[in-house]
């Protein structure tokens, strides 16, 4: 009862409860925003699927240490003048820090670095402005009244932000290769003929390939963020959260390895069958058997009642103390009006933004949409389904995967992908071409052409041409990628992602106004002539022009 009057107690008085709520506006508008960008993430990346259950697990871990701790302090360290310009030096450098995030993430959505500049930027400003609040309800003038109960649960949603790129393809890489040499280990020590190509085992009944999703990967993230949550549940001290994080990482890596054993032993036994049957299956299994042993073990760690209950007692008499001291001055005037200018701050940089993007636009022409419409009655016609890789890494809203047969003797299939605006970087389909998928299936490149325009409906269609040789004979491959508002079109040349070409769509004031782009492949075709008549032909049947 004695915290629950002291948490009432702080927030008396209709200055106190109004800084609160001018202080949750800006709040509310950089969380939505930042939970709305990492959400395309969390559908896409089944690595990151997790991530939907972090802000909820933030919630509970708030509410959770509020009605345990109430309103503890952090001691003296320095004075309050001290401590009220330093949290505003460093809301001011993130508050200016939002501008240039802004304009870079307009251009370069997926670019995680972007993700982890904007969630620090929101983590920071979180903390500076429920530090701010904090000294509103403040009950001594020499110490301000902190609320530590936020501190770790806001830390905690980093466990939801995807990691770097170049950090997670480095473990990624290290993990496959560990598991394949291990698995191999594995089963020659049980008996099992086995034999290593690089990530590929070689058993009696067919080959195994371990893939990125074999890696561990998954599992090594959401251990770690199930090894910080119980952690903190338990109350762990710093020592056993680490001894904690450790020992769920190596709990992952060994639940995958065993799975990753079972499912190529039982391939060797009963063929590749066996494989396609029960490699998603694992999975989930899996999941629940790393959640209980993680939850186990933080469970073992976590202090005895004599401990805690001396911790309980600790933090009582600190409250207890602390509700005898005396108030300090408000500061009311300052918590409403800090909260309001950033809010007006970042209204101004969302205006500026748009008004950057939209100047260098005026220029481009109007946008032209099209799409396909298979043939669905045409002979041998199926329609097939885009494989999960394909969305996670292209990031397309609309895709159609169609084959047929427009002759007996030839077979056509069409991959039409379509962005909408601003949902992902303009360059982002330009650093995947047909020859990436050619060389992932198995086909030998033989050659490419230079620009192929195509007259259909009324448009110029650029097309790069390609011919590959495989198990299912030669192949001639068009692609073209068309963005509607360009000034004019060309055939794709490979963009790499760099630096340099990310900051430089920034400069230049270019966004994703929208992009399509058209994958055609044709099989028994004799020659390239015959092949582009084919395909203008195909292409006047396909296209239609949206109004």
């Amino acid at each position: 009862m004695q915290l629950n009057s002291m948490t009432v107690r702080c927030c008396t008085g209709w200055k106190c409860l109004f800084g609160h709520l001018v202080a949750l506006v800006p709040l509310v508008f950089l969380w939505q925003s930042l939970i709305r960008h990492l959400a395309v993430e969390w559908s896409l990346n089944p690595r990151y699927t997790y991530g939907w259950a972090v802000p909820g697990l933030c919630a509970y871990l708030i509410c959770r240490n509020w009605r345990r701790q109430g309103l503890a302090g952090l001691g003296e360290p320095c004075s309050i003048g001290q401590l009220r310009t330093a949290a505003a030096a460093i809301g001011l450098a993130l508050a200016l820090g939002y501008a240039p995030l802004r304009l870079i993430q307009e251009a370069n959505p997926e670019w995680r670095l972007v993700s982890w500049w904007q969630a620090l930027e929101v983590l920071g400003l979180t903390f500076v402005l429920i530090f701010l609040c904090a000294q509103n309800c403040q009950h001594s003038a020499k110490e301000p009244s902190w609320v530590p109960f936020w501190f770790f649960p806001i830390l905690f949603f980093l466990t939801a932000v995807p990691w770097p790129t170049l950090i997670e393809n480095t473990i990624v890489r290290g993990l496959t290769s560990s598991v394949s040499f291990l698995t191999a280990e594995i089963l020659g020590w049980l008996g099992v003929p086995a034999l290593l190509y690089g990530n590929i085992i070689e058993v009696s009944e067919g080959r195994v390939a371990i893939e990125e999703g074999c890696s561990g990967i998954r599992s090594i993230q959401v251990s770690l963020m199930l090894a910080l949550f119980f952690g903190q549940v338990h109350e762990l001290s710093c020592a056993r959260r680490v001894l904690c994080v450790v020992g769920a990482a190596t709990l992952s890596l060994l639940t995958n390895l065993t799975r990753t054993v079972l499912l190529t032993l039982l391939t060797a036994k009963f063929g590749m069958e066996v494989l396609s049957n029960w490699h998603d299956r694992g999975g989930v299994p899996l999941l629940v058997a790393l959640f209980v042993s993680v939850w186990v073990l933080a469970f073992w760690l976590r202090p005895r009642k004599r401990e805690q209950s001396a911790a309980n007692n600790s933090v009582w008499r600190y409250s207890k103390e602390k509700a005898r001291q005396p108030a300090g001055p408000s500061h009311s005037g300052v918590i409403v009006s800090l909260p309001l200018a950033l809010l007006v701050w970042l209204g101004l940089v969302e205006v500026f933004t748009e008004a950057w993007y939209r100047s260098h636009e005026k220029s481009l022409p109007a946008s032209v949409v099209w799409r396909i419409e298979p043939p669905r009655d045409a002979a041998g016609f199926r329609e097939l389904e885009l494989r999960p890789e394909a969305r996670r890494f292209l990031r397309f809203d609309e895709g159609v995967n169609a084959t047929w047969s427009p002759t007996d003797e030839t077979r056509c299939q069409a991959i039409f992908l379509s962005w909408k605006p601003g949902s992902v970087a303009a360059q982002l389909a330009r650093n995947h071409t047909p020859e990436d998928c050619l060389v992932s299936g198995g086909y030998n490149l033989v050659a490419s052409s230079e620009t192929l325009t195509i007259s259909v409906q009324g448009l110029e269609l650029p097309f790069r041409s390609y011919s590959a040789c495989g198990k299912a004979g030669l192949v001639y491959v068009f692609y073209c990628l068309w963005e509607d508002r360009a000034t004019q079109h060309s055939a794709v040349e490979r963009t790499w992602l760099t630096y340099h070409n990310r900051l430089g769509a920034v400069l230049a004031g270019k966004r994703n106004s929208g992009q399509r782009s058209l994958e055609v492949a044709l099989w028994g075709v004799p020659n390239e002539e015959q092949a582009r008549s084919t395909l203008t032909e195909t292409l006047n049947q396909l296209i239609k022009v949206v109004d």
